[in-house]
């Protein structure tokens, strides 16, 4: 939503179509994120820890979080995605996606800014395991500090 139709077009060049039958797995949570897709047809359930926290309709788009992070090391889904009833998708790949908003940097911090928005919400809500640990330089005491690998990623990925 908000992106330019000139963006929208060049990045649907590079789109590819995947068919996911009722209750396949269109990826898993915690794995590596090199697509982005549009939801064409049908619905998508989001599930977190094993708990399904959004049903996505036609139109939605997911996985771009870890599909656009340019620190592959970083790019883990977040949750689940499984198919609710049949699915058609329009799937980008990681390069094409990251090769397209380099060249339009106003729509890629449209996407960024949805998916920290969506990031967010599913803090706000609790559905994302707590994500902090402590980093120890030469041991413990005050030079230990707190950080958030996910946050860190993101601010490099971005």
């Amino acid at each position: 939503r908000g992106c330019r139709p000139v963006f929208l077009e060049v990045l649907s060049e590079y789109a590819t179509n995947e068919i996911f039958q009722d209750g396949e797995v269109i990826f898993h949570e915690g794995s590596y994120g090199d697509k982005m897709y549009v939801l064409h047809h049908g619905q998508v359930e989001v599930v977190i820890s094993g708990n399904v926290v959004a049903v996505l309709p036609s139109g939605s788009v997911f996985g771009e979080m870890a599909a656009m992070c340019k620190v592959p090391g970083a790019a883990r889904r977040n949750a689940t995605l499984r198919a609710k009833g049949l699915v058609d998708c329009r799937v980008i790949s990681r390069d094409a996606l990251l090769h397209t908003t380099a060249n339009f940097p106003a729509d890629a911090k449209i996407i960024e800014r949805e998916s920290q928005r969506r990031l967010g919400d599913l803090r706000s809500k609790g559905l994302l395991p707590d994500q902090r640990r402590v980093v120890k330089r030469h041991g413990s005491g005050p030079d230990s500090q707190s950080t958030s690998d996910v946050e860190a990623w993101r601010r490099e990925s971005m």
